[in-house]
């Protein structure tokens, strides 16, 4: 029996036609939101969902008046994925045998399609009627992603809050929409104001946002029998490791998981809205991690005020200079620029960056050693945290910190961690500002850090003593009087002088 005209349209349009739809999932299809979030548990057709809005967007061009009034024709499309393995792998096993046109629609002057690949990867879907997708990643350096005006973003899994605003931008001229669907596994201060957050702490209000568990997909909105059902729901709740995991992949939940290096930090609890703090009653510390320079070992800065109880901080201020090839010079300029006409007690950097410290102290900069033990930073910030004496400011650039403090965990390898913001500059501070731990129990034991910061006409003086042999009066006196720090002082000096080549 041959197919009718409708039968054969129905079989070469299967992202309209090929599936049967989730009541939520159909839903997603039809909202024309400026801002769609979908966080769902695995394996329920989330991604599907969203690839046959991406391609129904792409084709239907009675929409495109609807959607963009100012700019009928959607030049570009973005569609993200982690990387650009995923973005292939997806592509040909998914997007083509179950939802690209087909047969007599695959040269069709409006439905038509060519793919364009570069060194093996999917770049971009070219569309006949004008309208192309592009596939980007997460990988992408941010400033990759500066050149274009996008029509509308799609991206597949949990986007790194850092990314965000880049595509905000993106999508600014063509009043275009932001769509993302993911299972919550970073678990993002972010994200999970925008899902889970309630009254002050929820972020995009206007959204469209979906929160779906296995147990909303046991019945297509035809009334035909989903994917899932309570046998094979609980067979899968069997298998998985942790109360946790039941409640991220099987209910699709923000789950703060085990393992994290700093399980103190409560996101909901430790961001707060920034406030003015008065210069002339808080007291002021600030860290400087310089980094490789690079893209993946950024550089990072803090400034954390200290109340002068000493029982509790914020962090104020920060930057980590992701994406960006830096000298030290640069650092020192983006560290000033963040400090502002702040007057520090004391300011520290990563002791390694003996290149940093140079530069710093010939532009007029003291800065004091860091205290580098891990163990001690770690659990003296965790320490501050569990007896809320730290908090931070719920800015764009202090979300990145929130971000490292949710994700870091203890089996990652160092080499490996994202940890620039937390593990450098602000664990530097951390563990050299004197806490008044008295009311507290069960706490470490911290001896509290001498300031030892010197003046700059302190430091041209030694320089100057150095370089001439020159040994003042005073000098073996205070020798005597202060020992072993003495005795770092003069050897910091002579790698002063290596530096300068005296």
């Amino acid at each position: 029996m041959s197919k009718t005209m409708g039968e054969k349209i129905r079989a070469c349009l299967p992202h309209l036609y090929g599936w049967p739809w989730y009541a939520w999932a159909w839903n997603f299809f039809k909202s024309t939101n400026t801002m769609n979030l979908l966080c769902a548990a695995n394996q329920i057709s989330k991604s599907s969902t969203q690839i046959r809005k991406a391609i129904e967007w792409s084709t239907n061009t009675k929409l495109w008046p609807v959607l963009w009034p100012r700019n009928p024709v959607p030049r570009n499309i973005w569609y993200l994925y982690p990387d650009s393995k995923v973005a292939t792998i997806e592509f040909e096993s998914k997007w083509v045998p179950e939802f690209m046109p087909r047969g007599m629609f695959k040269d069709h002057p409006v439905y038509g399609w060519t793919a364009v690949y570069d060194k093996k990867r999917i770049e971009k879907v070219v569309w006949n009627n004008g309208c192309t997708l592009h596939f980007k990643t997460y990988m992408q350096n941010p400033q990759s992603l500066q050149s274009s005006t996008v029509h509308a973003i799609f991206c597949d899994e949990e986007l790194p809050e850092h990314i965000y605003d880049e595509l905000q931008f993106r999508l600014a001229g063509t009043d275009g929409y932001f769509h993302m669907v993911f299972t919550a596994t970073l678990n993002q201060q972010m994200w999970w104001q925008a899902m889970e957050g309630t009254d002050e702490q929820e972020k995009f209000p206007e959204a469209f946002k979906q929160q779906i568990s296995m147990y909303d997909c046991q019945r297509y909105r035809n009334g035909q029998a989903g994917a899932f059902n309570t046998e094979r729901i609980a067979g899968i709740i069997a298998k998985c490791k942790s109360e946790n995991e039941v409640q991220r992949r099987v209910y699709g939940k923000f789950i703060a998981d085990t393992g994290r290096k700093y399980p103190a930090f409560d996101p909901s609890r430790h961001f707060v809205p920034a406030f003015h703090l008065d210069p002339g009653r808080w007291h002021f510390y600030g860290g400087v991690d310089p980094g490789g320079g690079g893209a993946g070992h950024p550089a990072a800065m803090g400034i954390i005020a200290v109340d002068p109880s000493m029982r509790k901080a914020y962090v104020c201020r920060g930057l980590r200079m992701d994406g960006e090839d830096t000298t030290s010079g640069d650092i020192l300029n983006a560290y000033r620029e963040t400090r502002g006409n702040l007057i520090l007690r004391n300011q520290f950097y990563d002791q390694a960056s003996k290149d940093f410290f140079m530069v710093a102290s010939r532009a007029g900069e003291s800065f004091s050693k860091s205290e580098k033990s891990h163990d001690l930073g770690e659990d003296i910030i965790n320490t501050l945290f569990k007896n809320d004496m730290l908090f931070i400011f719920d800015t764009s650039e202090l979300r990145k910190l929130g971000q490292e403090l949710v994700t870091l965990r203890t089996d990652v390898v160092k080499r490996k961690a994202q940890d620039d913001f937390i593990d450098g500059a602000i664990r530097y501070i951390c563990t050299s500002v004197p806490w008044d731990w008295s009311m507290l129990t069960g706490t470490p034991e911290v001896k509290p850090v001498e300031d030892r910061s010197f003046t700059q006409s302190e430091y041209d003086e030694w320089v100057e003593n150095e370089r001439r042999g020159t040994v003042d009066a005073d000098r073996e006196k205070r020798k005597s009087g202060r020992g072993k720090e003495w005795k770092e002082w003069e050897s910091e000096v002579r790698e002063w002088n290596e530096a300068y080549g005296s």
